[in-house]
């Protein structure tokens, strides 16, 4: 948060929170609005969360909405800086609607699969996609994966892909060891808990 208000210091944030009201934690940053949302288990809480802070996001007809997790921070160096200004304009310039991370090889996650944890979206392209959809109230009516997981990134893909925006779909291999280093090379952020199931912050 500190980094992304620098950058911008007149954005608007929206912080869905599950759990705990994290406003006294961020009590000197300005422009931010809390919405609590349902669903406690983490990937409910995915879905739930991003469904919400979209919908709250395009009342305020911004440019571009950046949505990320809360372990998820942009990178403090100029190369990542430069990857999340290109981003955003590719966005603001509709070169673009949306701009995931999909995994490969597709024999491991499916050719279904965007990465939740950070994602550059259009309001046209969130108000299309998120704008009437209902919150989950049961965690199995979520999108599953080939192995027939509950899979939050499946649900991403599939809502994405069903209004048919135009997707900047970056590729890359997936792993776990140079997971940042790829995360910062193609949206500029870092993910402080990746690859870590259950963790509690």
């Amino acid at each position: 948060m500190k980094i992304e208000k620098e950058l911008f210091p007149d954005s608007y944030s929206i912080i869905g929170y599950n759990n705990q009201n994290p406003k006294e934690t961020l009590k000197q940053f300005s422009n931010i609005e809390y919405i609590k949302f349902e669903g406690i288990s983490h990937k409910i809480g995915c879905v739930n969360g991003c469904i919400t802070t979209m919908q709250a996001s395009i009342k305020y007809n911004p440019d571009v909405i950046i949505f990320s997790h809360d372990d998820v921070s942009l990178v403090n160096t100029e190369n990542a800086k430069k990857v999340f200004y290109d981003n955003i304009n590719l966005i603001i310039n509709k070169k673009y609607d949306a701009i995931c991370r999909k995994p490969l090889p597709t024999t491991l996650y499916g050719d279904n699969y965007y990465l939740m944890e950070v994602f550059f979206i259009s309001k046209n392209g969130a108000e299309e996609v998120f704008g009437n959809l209902k919150l989950f109230n049961d965690e199995n009516n979520i999108h599953r994966d080939i192995r027939n997981s509950i899979s939050p990134e499946v649900f991403l893909y599939s809502v994405i892909n069903d209004k048919k925006l135009n997707v900047l779909e970056k590729k890359y291999i997936h792993t776990d060891y140079n997971y940042n280093i790829t995360l910062s090379e193609l949206m500029g952020y870092t993910h402080k808990n990746a690859g870590n199931r259950g963790w509690v912050d």
